[in-house]
């Protein structure tokens, strides 16, 4: 999932957000951590695909591995 990857490549904290989408910002920051779509919904992943500009397939795209942050 490329949700943290699209919402800072906006310029918007989670907070942000949350208030553009009006998705809350615990469910935004779940969906970051656990790098996966996880409970969220159809309508979720619409909202915030609207308020990033982008679509739902991009960001239930995975990252790509070159970009992921090893220890």
């Amino acid at each position: 999932m490329r949700l943290k990857q699209l919402r800072e490549a906006n310029g918007m904290s989670q907070y942000r957000l949350a208030k553009i989408s009006g998705v809350n910002q615990p469910n935004i920051s779940k969906m970051e951590a656990n790098g996966n779509r996880g409970s969220a919904n159809g309508d979720t992943l619409r909202k915030l695909a609207v308020a990033l500009g982008c679509s739902i397939e991009d960001i239930l795209d995975p990252i790509p591995q070159e970009m992921v942050k090893t220890g």
